[in-house]
């Protein structure tokens, strides 16, 4: 019985201490460039090689943009024409400044670091969003499966004392003759 109650109170501390949450899989955007062009074992194409360069040029911009202490996210997204075309590069930058930072002083080094580069003709379009304050998110209530588990045990080790107290008693007894 002790042995029944002990399995059953380990059965349910393996149990809550499980991960509660299950595993999504990780979905990829179709419309993201480096998840469409990054692999580098694809064939280069022509195609390929100007998305390649597109996605360093935003990287690039977000790092520099990452060294402003205004600036606390930045997701930059390039878009160079295609070979021949007389048309200048795009570049759209969020940012994203914190609720206490105003953004016009930090403008002028935003479009210079852009202008930097991607070139002077770069026809750039920002977009700045204020930051909310992020709250503590709040602590999930303890598990229903976790609460059994340590209540299994309580009872298994409370039976596994009594029972080592009675043995003990029976043992230091003198016993009738």
């Amino acid at each position: 019985m002790g042995r029944r109650i002990f399995l059953t109170g380990l059965a349910l501390t393996s149990m809550a201490c499980a991960d509660p949450r299950p595993r999504t899989p990780r979905i990829d955007r179709p419309g993201d460039k480096q998840a469409v062009y990054g692999d580098p074992t694809l064939l280069p194409t022509r195609e390929g090689e100007r998305v390649r360069m597109e996605v360093a040029l935003a990287r690039e911009i977000e790092q520099a943009l990452a060294v402003l202490p205004t600036v606390a996210r930045a997701r930059v997204d390039v878009e160079l024409p295609p070979r021949g075309h007389a048309q200048s590069p795009r570049v759209l930058a969020v940012l994203e400044l914190p609720a206490e930072v105003d953004p016009e002083p930090s403008r002028p080094s935003i479009d210079a670091i852009i202008e930097t580069i991607a070139g002077p003709a770069a026809r750039t379009e920002i977009v700045i969003a204020s930051a909310s304050p992020s709250a503590p998110s709040p602590e999930p209530p303890p598990s229903v499966l976790l609460l059994l588990a340590v209540l299994g045990l309580g009872i298994s080790t409370g039976i596994a004392i009594e029972r080592a107290r009675v043995l003990w008693g029976r043992a230091s007894s003198p016993r009738p003759r």
